[in-house]
């Protein structure tokens, strides 16, 4: 879709990792700058995890589908080079849920950026966040909220940091559009945005009920956003 905004995914195969080291990190967001330039796509946000990876990407030329095959299948590609093996490194084919407009884009972003917090380690696994929406749970504690506030600051293969104006923000990374939606204050308006809902910790547990209500309307929409949760973290 020309001018379509989009929130990809990408899960290793049998959910095994993608990322071993720091310099897989460092060379797949070296390649997300050249599909950037080559396909002339936007990059929003995005957010690298152990297996999987999250983007939220703009396609002025409508070309995501193309534009994600070559990001995957060349770090695919260069893995199996430096780790001397072959057969596919990502699982099934990439999601790419259609974002309908900025506004909700904004929504997206902060479902990504909160990946990093969303486990079990931290209080927020699955059944945990089921267990808060129903009310069967004991608020976190201070040192919890803390250490999820941490973790979600410290994570450095996120675009998290540069909208909250904790690291310096890649050239190729669009922040303008989204940290206007987040407030007059820009990178203190988006930060706040995100942080509040660490702070007041039932807002993490209904970050995705609020991403399902959002697309209730469209089948196909809400079968993807059902395998989304599945297999995302949060």
């Amino acid at each position: 879709m020309s001018g379509g905004w989009y929130h990809v995914f990408s899960r290793g195969h049998n959910r095994e990792r993608i990322f071993a080291d720091r310099r897989d990190y460092e060379h797949f967001l070296e390649l997300v700058e050249e599909m950037r330039e080559r396909f002339r796509v936007r990059v929003y946000a995005y957010c690298l995890m152990a297996n999987h990876y999250h983007l939220l990407v703009g396609t002025p030329e409508g070309n995501v589908s193309r534009a994600i095959q070559w990001l995957n299948g060349s770090y695919g590609i260069w893995c199996n080079r430096k780790r001397n093996r072959s057969g596919h490194l990502f699982g099934e084919r990439f999601k790419a849920i259609v974002v309908e407009d900025s506004a909700w884009g904004l929504e997206v972003s902060v479902y990504i950026h909160l990946n990093p917090v969303a486990t079990e380690a931290l209080g927020l696994g699955k059944r945990q966040k089921a267990a808060e929406r129903r009310g069967l749970s004991a608020p976190p504690s201070r040192e919890e909220l803390d250490r999820r506030l941490k973790v979600l600051r410290e994570h450095e293969w996120s675009s998290y940091g540069a909208y909250a104006g904790y690291q310096r923000s890649p050239d190729w990374l669009d922040r303008s559009v989204l940290l206007r939606r987040a407030g007059k204050e820009g990178e203190v308006s988006y930060r706040r945005y995100v942080e509040d809902r660490i702070m007041d910790y039932t807002e993490v547990a209904m970050a995705t009920r609020r991403v399902g209500a959002r697309i209730q309307s469209d089948r196909s929409l809400r079968s993807a956003v059902k395998r989304l949760e599945k297999q995302c973290a949060l």
